[in-house]
């Protein structure tokens, strides 16, 4: 009897020290995360003059103008399945926006090697092209739309800010975007996608 009621004591014991150290390392995690983003946030403010649309939150909502060019800065949370009783998860993914002003090109421009929602390979709208040139080919996807002038091609300027863009940037219709999953990526690497989407958007503004 008492051997049984120390073999209690010790599992509950045990239980406890384990939800413990669980709740320490999230907690953990969850402070790193804030501490992070915060850095990331300040980091935009000073490089670019974004502003913060929500201070209170632990995800960056930046916005402001570069180069004549809105840009936001935000965390898209994207819903998946998830088998059993738990209904649906969330996904939390790293945004960069250049927003244009109307939809100046008629031409859309994949990165190579990644997936996107819209695929226009599936769409009558849209056809594939080669730009024939092999830094742009090697690197990116190039649609045209199908009642567009026979003319009209990628403008050197947004070819080459493309090229340059490191890493590589999205062409969405009013959108030079860049995603990635997760939020905890490095200040360095969202200042260089903030900076290619605005250097983009910029070119195509300028080229239209």
């Amino acid at each position: 009897m008492y051997t049984t009621a120390l073999v209690v004591i010790f599992s509950v014991c045990s239980v406890f020290v384990i939800l413990g150290i669980l709740f320490f390392f999230f907690w953990k995690m969850g402070k790193k995360n804030v501490e992070k983003s915060q850095i990331l946030i300040e980091t935009l403010e000073k490089e670019f003059g974004l502003s913060n649309q929500e201070p209170e939150s632990v995800y960056p909502n930046l916005h402001g103008e570069i180069k004549g060019v809105k840009v936001e800065v935000d965390v898209y949370f994207q819903q998946y399945a998830r088998s059993g009783q738990a209904g649906p998860g969330q996904r939390p993914w790293t945004r960069v926006r250049a927003i244009l002003p109307s939809s100046y090109a008629p031409f859309l421009v994949h990165p190579r090697g990644e997936n996107f929602s819209v695929n226009p390979d599936d769409s009558p709208d849209w056809y594939k092209v080669k730009e024939d040139y092999p830094p742009f080919d090697q690197k990116y996807i190039l649609f045209k739309a199908t009642d567009a002038p026979a003319d009209i091609t990628l403008p050197p300027a947004v070819r080459n800010a493309l090229i340059t863009a490191n890493p590589p940037v999205a062409v969405l219709g009013k959108v030079v975007s860049w995603m990635k999953k997760d939020t905890g990526h490095s200040p360095e690497l969202i200042t260089k996608v903030v900076r290619s989407c605005a250097d983009v958007a910029s070119a195509i503004v300028e080229s239209s």
